[in-house]
């Protein structure tokens, strides 16, 4: 009896985590306000699954996309406390495809860093606007298509290696963080 948008069923899947009873208390948290149906919005959603954990996870992306490989190692192993190995490489291929977009919205419409981030759907939590300014000036379209290559093969590696999922992680967020043209 319940609806919501892609982005929103996105976020919660985002959220949810290695401990099942967690996920399992996290989804009741959203679905108590809807006894007897309706639309859940993105709002609400975020109001509620705001946790230390989705902090982590975006400080996480947020250093690496802003290059700040001395962090990753301790932010990486505190992230694989509650997401693994897998949801930490699809959260930064997402991250990826929405500077992607976002660095094309920018070149095509000849806007600021700030237009950008303004304009861009669904909207980036405030707090991470400087994090995102960053990003765009550091980050080109070349840069981030190389990066999405090394996702795929750190995906199927992690597929094929499950014993070596978090090394082959750690290690393409340290590679990425370094990129060049």
């Amino acid at each position: 009896k319940l609806s919501m948008d892609t982005s929103t069923k996105q976020l919660i899947i985002n959220s949810l985590g290695r401990n099942y009873l967690e996920s399992i208390t996290e989804i009741n948290k959203l679905l108590d306000p809807y006894p007897g149906g309706g639309t859940v919005s993105r709002e609400h959603v975020e109001k509620l699954l705001v946790t230390s954990e989705n902090i982590i996870i975006n400080d996480l992306v947020d250093c690496v996309f802003e290059r700040k490989t001395q962090k990753i190692g301790s932010l990486h192993n505190a992230v694989l406390q509650s997401l693994t190995s897998s949801q930490i490489l699809i959260i930064i291929n997402n991250h990826l495809i929405k500077l992607l977009e976002m660095l094309n919205q920018k070149e095509i419409g000849n806007l600021s860093n700030k237009e950008v981030i303004e304009r861009t759907k669904p909207p980036i939590f405030y707090r991470r606007h400087p994090s995102f300014i960053t990003q765009l000036s550091i980050w080109n379209i070349v840069q981030i298509n190389k990066c999405l290559e090394l996702i795929t093969e750190a995906i199927t590696s992690t597929r094929h290696n499950t014993e070596l999922a978090d090394e082959i992680t750690e290690r393409v967020l340290l590679k990425i963080s370094t990129i060049k043209n």
